[in-house]
């Protein structure tokens, strides 16, 4: 009989232990967006910079402005944020990647823009397109700029004509796989 009791004991263990496993498991992919799900933000650096060189990936090198390199602003640094985006305050913002030609003489700017829930990321939008300074480098100046919203975020792009809607046709085609929305491309012609 002890036989008996002792083999029932170890099923009903394994059928716990089999349980919680399951549990487990479950609870663990829960929080995980399944492969194929579409996002609304990228919520790390890691992530937006993942998504700009996916950008430059399907651009190619020999379309690409030269020695491109990607920092993050300091949000706290109201002159920097003026300076690269034409905004006046982070209010909404929860970070902003540039990514530039470390050539000073190429007029080139990207920004993705991560913007906060419940914020108006078109009205941002609107705001960098007015107001950002498509001469802010010393000999040279932007010919057109273009943006759009992946779902709450922005992407921003200005350069030369060609060089920007290479950009933003790459964005939207990589943007297509990842985001849940994309908004209209807005695009401005830059006059002197």
């Amino acid at each position: 009989m002890q036989k008996w009791m002792k083999r029932g004991l170890r099923r009903a263990v394994s059928a716990l232990l089999a349980c919680l496993c399951l549990a487990v498991f479950a609870g663990c992919t829960k929080n995980k967006p399944s492969p194929g799900s579409k996002v609304t933000h990228l919520d790390s650096l890691e992530q937006v910079q993942a998504f700009i060189e996916k950008i430059y990936e399907e651009v190619g090198e020999s379309n690409m402005p030269m020695m491109v390199e990607h920092r993050e602003l300091d949000l706290a640094d109201a002159d920097a944020l003026e300076f690269n985006t034409g905004l006046t305050s982070a209010e909404g913002i929860r970070r902003v990647v540039v990514s530039e030609s470390a050539v000073g003489s190429i007029a080139y700017s990207m920004l993705y823009v991560c913007v906060k829930d419940g914020a108006d990321a078109a009205k941002i939008q609107a705001q960098i397109l007015e107001n950002i300074n498509p001469a802010k480098w010393i000999c040279v100046s932007a010919e057109q700029e273009a943006s759009m919203t992946l779902g709450g975020d922005i992407f921003f792009v200005m350069g030369d004509a060609e060089t920007v809607q290479e950009m933003t046709k790459a964005a939207k085609k990589v943007a297509e796989a990842e985001f849940s929305s994309i908004g209209a491309v807005q695009e401005k012609r830059v006059e002197f």
